[in-house]
């Protein structure tokens, strides 16, 4: 019976595919109609919107950069940290890049090779605005990896961050000391996801975009045979639009899509052919795809210089090249900010924030059998035969359909 369930299986997906029919994100209408479909995958509106205020808490300088610690808050209660880093010596607006971390829960932004890319583009004249995520890093009372009761509110997880991300940006871009036609938007692993929908989101209102360790397929990605993170769970993505057409979004502004050649997480032709299909489009010089030699991390410094100088190069400024030869030490231990303030007593997490957004209560929720129905493609008796394990793959796998 499990034969049939993974034939069954397949031919959904295929089904789902064939539906999706996506414009090439060319044109403004293409590109507004994908950004329709985010907005509807992500189940989230436009209204939701946040505007980010924050204040400076610590603030440091370094031979060549300086940083502020920043407390923000994006909705009413919903507070979280991140780290501004600047050139020292600046004349003038500088550009900036929006650096979305992955899952690096407890260390969140200052994971040591999340810290060293800010370093190196802000000593080379580029600021970096670096934050916690929800539920990872200093704001680990959000709710991150068990976050499955949001979606009993009718929206997703994926829908909340990619909403405060964009508030982020537009708060960046704001600011003073940032020239506003220079912004830029960067992630790494689930950060390098959350570029991908921000690339849809903000389109050519972003100067370049860099998605690192997700250079591959939302199908690849929905078919993976392990629990996914709830931010990681699209409903109804595969017959709305590709990975291609997310970082497209950004036409004909610069993207770099980079992922290692022996990442577990993500095969090598894949990446490929996300590459193949970028460049049927885009001009040769402003879609390029980087493969390190390694796994899912930058580890080398050959893998910081060549992602920090695209973003560099296209905001003509002093590049590394080979003269990187060695990483510099971080500038903050890789845990959460021990001295930061403690949140205001109405600081709330992100079920609170989706059941105040949607005003819808929630449930309880503790896997996607609590927040997604049976797959559709399956007999009551086929799906009743499953043991937990597999019945909890196919639902995940059912709900990208």
């Amino acid at each position: 019976m499990n034969l049939e369930c993974y034939e069954k299986l397949g031919q959904a997906v295929a089904a789902s595919l064939a539906k999706q029919h996506a414009p090439v994100p060319v044109t403004t209408e293409a590109k507004q109609e994908l950004r329709r479909r985010l907005f509807r995958m992500m189940r989230v509106k436009e209204e939701w919107l946040p505007e980010i205020s924050w204040q400076t808490i610590a603030s440091c300088q370094f031979d060549d950069v300086e940083t502020e610690t920043l407390r923000f808050r994006s909705w009413d209660g919903m507070y979280g940290d991140a780290t501004l880093y600047l050139p020292r010596e600046r004349q003038g607006k500088v550009p900036a890049m929006l650096f979305s971390p992955g899952h690096a829960h407890d260390k969140g932004r200052f994971q040591p090779n999340y810290q060293t890319m800010a370093q190196l583009l802000a000593a080379h004249g580029t600021a970096v605005l670096l934050f916690d995520q929800f539920g990872l890093g200093d704001r680990a009372h959000t709710g991150h990896s068990k976050a499955y009761a949001p979606f009993t509110c009718g929206t997703t997880v994926i829908g909340l961050m990619i909403l405060e991300g964009i508030a982020l940006f537009n708060k960046l871009a704001s600011d003073e000391r940032i020239d506003p036609e220079r912004v830029g938007i960067m992630g790494h692993s689930g950060g390098g996801q959350n570029t991908l929908f921000l690339s849809v989101a903000l389109q050519e209102r972003a100067a370049l975009a860099v998605s690192s360790g997700w250079a591959c397929s939302f199908e690849y990605n929905a078919r993976k045979e392990r629990r996914l993170c709830p931010c990681d769970l699209f409903p109804g993505l595969l017959h709305e639009f590709e990975v291609w057409h997310a970082i497209g979004c950004l036409y004909p502004k610069p993207i770099l899509c980079c992922s290692g050649m022996g990442d577990p997480m993500i095969a090598r032709d894949v990446v490929l052919q996300l590459k193949h299909r970028l460049e049927a489009f885009y001009a040769p010089g402003q879609s390029e795809v980087f493969l390190w030699d390694g796994d899912h991390s930058w580890t080398q410094p050959s893998d910081f210089a060549r992602v920090a100088d695209f973003i560099l190069h296209h905001f003509g400024l002093p590049t590394y090249g080979d003269s990187l030869c060695k990483l510099p030490e971080t500038f903050f231990p890789p845990t959460p900010n021990a001295n930061k303030p403690p949140y205001p007593a109405d600081a709330i997490d992100l079920t609170q924030l989706a059941a105040n957004l949607t005003g819808i209560a929630p449930r309880e929720a503790n896997s996607v059998l609590d927040i997604f129905s049976a797959p559709y493609f399956l007999t009551q008796e086929e799906f009743a035969a499953l043991d937990q394990e597999t019945k909890a793959f196919f639902v995940q796998v059912a709900s990208f359909l």
